[in-house]
């Protein structure tokens, strides 16, 4: 390259060149008019929130579904399962939300794999507790809560799961972030 040439970077975003200033999403370099786009679609609208609690409750119950039946088809709890409960869920509601992200996102990702993780437990304390007809009015409320306190029912001896339980949650949370939170600039050109 000759001194008297200038070399301009393409902005990832919309391919045009970066003057004077650009911001950073993860790697990617992008122009402040795509920094700007980010930050304007980082405000979802109502249809993204309902997108994306549809898809992440798919998800959820496909992970309690697959996480209930290897535990009763090979009678051990694999807490791997309970990480990609936590996982499958963040991408769904990640990828409902169109890949913006954010507290509300993250909240609810959350909430739907401590649901997705918890609610295996369902069939278990059901038979326990043999409810049958107008039983279940008054033994529904009761199967549920303890089927969402289980993972803490058996105490300290139970740490472990309790740790891969917040393993699962953050995989959940981290995987919804909000992208404008990603961004870092602005840089100038050439620095």
């Amino acid at each position: 390259m000759a001194f008297n040439q200038v070399e301009w970077q393409p902005c990832e975003g919309c391919n045009a060149p970066l003057s004077s200033q650009y911001w950073t999403l993860g790697a990617k370099k992008v122009c402040p008019v795509c920094r700007n786009g980010l930050v304007a679609a980082s405000t979802a609208q109502a249809g993204t929130f309902f997108a994306a609690l549809g898809l992440g409750a798919a998800a959820a119950v496909a992970g309690a579904l697959v996480y209930w039946f290897v535990r009763v088809q090979f009678h051990i709890e694999i807490g791997l399962v309970a990480i990609g409960v936590g996982y499958v869920v963040g991408l769904a509601v990640r990828r409902g939300s169109r890949g913006v992200g954010g507290r509300g996102f993250q909240i609810m990702a959350v909430i739907l794999t401590y649901l997705a993780i918890t609610m295996q437990y369902v069939p278990d304390v059901s038979a326990a507790l043999h409810p049958d007809g107008i039983g279940w009015l008054f033994a529904g409320p009761l199967i549920f809560g303890l089927a969402l306190a289980a993972p803490f029912l058996g105490g300290l001896s139970n740490l472990i799961g309790i740790v891969i339980l917040g393993v699962g949650l953050w995989e959940a949370w981290k995987l919804t972030a909000s992208n404008a939170n990603l961004l870092k600039g602005p840089f100038a050109v050439g620095t």
